[in-house]
Parts: structure tokens; sequence; C-alpha cells
């Protein structure tokens, strides 16, 4: 990941870039174990620069096929 993500221009560490995409979370909001609604943790500006950069914010902006409603 390091080779690619340096093309890009990023150089983190990425263990540390890593923990730092950890923080967000999806979740699904449901009553009676029904689902309502998914959630998509609010990210950071900084941090969603740094998607952006790495050419990894499509994959936020359609949630995964496993976290369908």
């Amino acid at each position: 990941m390091a080779a690619e993500w340096s093309k890009l221009g990023v150089f983190e560490h990425v263990p540390a870039l890593l923990r730092r995409l950890q923080a967000i979370r999806l979740g699904v909001l449901s009553e009676e174990g029904k689902p309502i609604v998914r959630l998509l943790s609010k990210i950071p500006r900084e941090l969603n620069r740094l998607l952006e950069k790495l050419r990894l914010l499509p994959l936020f902006s359609q949630p995964p096929a496993w976290a369908a409603m």
C-alpha cells in the first residue's frame, strides 16, 4: 500500500493511516429487529480530503452490498 499510495502523494505510515480510517463507522438503526436506516459516521474534512487523494472516496458514497437493507 505504501508504494501505491506514495504514487498518489500520500507518505503517511500505512498502519497509522489505517487506524485513522477505522474511525469511520457504518451502522444500521433498527426498531424491533427491522432495519430502518443506515448511518455513516461524519467523516472529518481532513480525512475526506485524504480519501479523495487515495481515490477511496467512491467507496464511502455507496455503502457496500453487505450493508444493504
